[in-house]
């Protein structure tokens, strides 16, 4: 399961990407004051974009609650589960990260695989977000299906990979079968990627 992703994509690109899509933001707290990141992890904070009471809001939030044994929810399935326009979200990125055994049996680490989209320099990944969910804090997790072909071969699970031309369907109610799909065919690069 995903459980680091990356971007390094500036909140002034997000805003500029997202005004070419006509999703205007707003930013009940501020415009988020953070910078782009190689490595974003469970329980980091990060920006996301949810549905507000006067559009689409901009927010920093807690990536992952406790599930009610402790362990962080950070991934959730999504097949055959519908979500409410109200608890979707989008989480901006311009890569995820996968692990597998090494190939080399005396490495202590996984290897470490870095999946980015071949048609997009910044693209999103469905999710869904709680209020109050950890700790008195909002959070959110990532949308998981089946992987697509260019995934498979690492992982048995995919983010759900949105590109910026279905940000609006997702946010928008959207029907889940139309938009939380693998990715196709040869639109995702795989490169190995140092651990960190």
């Amino acid at each position: 399961m995903c459980n680091e992703y990356r971007n390094r994509t500036s909140v002034r690109r997000l805003i500029d990407r997202c005004n070419e899509l006509n999703l205007p933001l707003r930013y009940p707290g501020g415009i988020p004051n953070t910078d782009p990141s190689q490595n974003i992890r469970i329980t980091d904070r990060a920006p996301i974009l949810r549905n507000g009471d006067d559009g689409v809001q901009l927010e920093m939030m807690r990536w992952s609650w406790p599930s009610p044994k402790g362990a962080p929810v950070f991934n959730f399935r999504s097949e055959n589960r519908r979500f409410d326009k109200a608890q979707r979200c989008l989480i901006p990125a311009d890569g995820f990260y996968e692990f597998t055994s090494a190939k080399d049996t005396r490495a202590k680490r996984k290897d470490k695989w870095l999946f980015t989209s071949k048609h997009t320099d910044i693209f999103a990944i469905a999710g869904v977000w709680r209020a109050k969910a950890a700790n008195g804090q909002d959070a959110w997790a990532m949308l998981t299906c089946e992987p697509g072909p260019d995934i498979a071969p690492y992982h048995d699970r995919q983010a759900v990979v949105l590109v910026p031309a279905r940000w609006s369907a997702w946010l928008g109610g959207a029907n889940e079968a139309d938009l939380l799909i693998p990715s196709p065919t040869g639109s995702i690069a795989v490169e190995g990627a140092a651990p960190t």
